[in-house]
Formats: structure tokens, sequence, C-alpha cells
């Protein structure tokens, strides 16, 4: 009995108490463009396939230089080559990948929407 009565009075309350109300402020109310972080994860996923297909040694080349900022001096040293070499090998992946994604921007921006 005691149990019905405290949801009773539960549910009266529920019912008769008014819950304030107020505007939302914009920069709070972020609704994500759907589109948009589907376009990014599919562009990470091209981004991560293109990396996996450099040899362990190029993908360290970026990983320490771009992601953990060591300089190349520092890559040369951790991997036990020359920098000129690092230097090379880092600038032709670069370009390797900036060439590759040009060409699918490229591809999709003359690609119609429908």
């Amino acid at each position: 009995m005691h149990g019905t009565a405290r949801n009773v009075i539960n549910n009266y309350l529920r019912v008769r108490v008014r819950r304030a109300e107020c505007e939302l402020d914009p920069a709070t109310a972020y609704a994500p463009n759907l589109v948009e972080e589907l376009e990014s994860a599919e562009r990470r996923r091209l981004v991560r396939l293109e990396l996996e297909s450099f040899s362990l040694a190029d993908q360290q080349i970026l990983l320490l230089s771009l992601v953990d900022g060591h300089t190349l001096v520092e890559v040369a040293q951790r991997l036990s080559m020359s920098h000129d070499a690092v230097r090379a090998r880092k600038s032709r992946l670069l370009r390797k990948i900036t060439k590759k994604f040009e060409r699918m921007s490229q591809k999709r921006a003359s690609t119609p929407l429908t």
C-alpha cells in the first residue's frame, strides 16, 4: 500500500509540476552535418588505405614527422637513415599522396549532384 501511494503521488507531481523552459543557445544546439561527417570518415579511410600501401619505413617517416612532430634529423636518427634519404622519401610520399587525392577531389568536383 505504501508503494502504491508513493507511485500515485509521484505521478501527480510529474503531471502537475511544470518544467522550466528556456531558449537554446545556437552555439550549444549543434546539429552535426551527417553528409560532412560521412565524407570526412571516407577521406580518413582512403588516406589510411593509401598509407598502408607504403613500406613500414615510409609509414614511420610520415608518422614521426607529421604526427609526432619530430624533425627530419630526429627521424633519421631513430630510423638509422641519412637525413637526405629521410627528406627525399618524405617529399616523394607527400607528392604521391597529394597527387592522388587531388585527382580524386577533381573527379568528385566534376561529378554532377543528382
